[in-house]
């Protein structure tokens, strides 16, 4: 058996955890990103310096979780792929 925190914690499970890295700057969508027709006001996402982490309040999320686990259980966390950090703070790396 597996268990999360369901992500209770997030707003936008992969824009909340990028936004805590060092060097990731972001604020209010003006026009909104396409989402089925329908424009998704959620925050422009987008580097300001050299990406790096000192506390990644995440480790924090999965230490609590984890302590709930024993011998049937274990805890899961999910984080974006490193391509999709890349896709959404620096799309031009990608040439897209």
């Amino acid at each position: 058996m597996v268990i999360t925190d369901g992500e209770f914690r997030r707003s936008l499970w992969h824009l909340d955890f990028m936004w805590e890295f060092n060097g990731v700057g972001h604020e209010k969508t003006k026009d909104g990103i396409p989402f089925h027709a329908e424009p998704a006001l959620i925050d422009d996402t987008f580097l300001i310096g050299k990406v790096s982490v000192d506390k990644h309040p995440f480790v924090e999320h999965f230490k609590f979780v984890k302590q709930f686990e024993d011998k049937n259980t274990v805890a899961r966390q999910t984080i974006p792929a490193p391509a999709q950090f890349l896709l959404m703070i620096a799309p031009e790396i990608l040439n897209l």
